[in-house]
């Protein structure tokens, strides 16, 4: 059971960000409708540069890295489109 949670752990990591910019909306007035899109901007955000990390890891070429992350950074507004047209 350890071994799987010590395994899962980068989920609960990633989602601390995104949590992060939920939890400072308040202060900066925001209901909980509006710091949806703070947290969901922190993901994409987050999502981009763990690519770039993970690229970089393998030791990808610096052409493999920037299409990684143009990749994943078009992935977000693919997100965001998705949850605009299914919400409204």
């Amino acid at each position: 059971m350890l071994h799987v949670c010590r395994d899962e752990w980068p989920i609960v990591k990633a989602a601390v960000p995104p949590a992060a910019a939920v939890a400072v909306n308040p202060l900066l007035g925001l209901d909980v409708r509006g710091a949806l899109w703070p947290a969901l901007a922190v993901a994409v955000a987050g999502q981009v540069g763990w690519s770039v990390a993970a690229a970089r890891h393998a030791g990808a070429s610096p052409r493999l890295i920037a299409a990684t992350a143009s990749v994943n950074l078009l992935l977000g507004p693919l997100i965001i489109t998705f949850k605009i047209v299914l919400t409204h």
